[in-house]
């Protein structure tokens, strides 16, 4: 493992520099979500949870990238993507209980949309 974090940042340098825009907006919108007094703390929480998966979405499209193209570590890709696959919804759900008012995280099964 150490091998390959080894050659990923050694032969791939300029490509890691592309990451920090969007690490900078990541951690920008951290700040903003913190310091806001009118957010509530529910909504706050989720909205860190969702600041922290987007962050790990784009490390792993970023690692999806490089493992595709760069590297071959077909296993390590599959689960890199099973991941990728997997967040994605979870960040869909959480951005549906911030505009549901009725719905609670830690309601079983109770899931609800406004309807318009």
């Amino acid at each position: 493992m150490r091998e390959v974090l080894y050659q990923l940042i050694s032969s791939h340098y300029t490509e890691l520099l592309a990451l920090w825009p969007m690490a900078l907006l990541v951690i920008g919108l951290y700040i903003a979500v913190f310091i806001d007094p009118y957010i509530e703390k529910r909504e706050r929480r989720i909205m860190l949870t969702v600041c922290t998966l987007v962050f790990s979405l784009v490390v792993e499209n970023y690692l999806d990238y490089l493992l595709s193209v760069k590297i071959t570590a077909v296993l390590f890709r599959k689960i890199v993507d099973i991941y990728g696959y997997s967040i994605r919804p979870v960040i869909l759900l959480l951005f549906l209980c911030i505009v549901s008012k009725k719905s609670r995280i830690g309601s079983i099964g109770y899931w609800s949309v406004p309807m318009p």
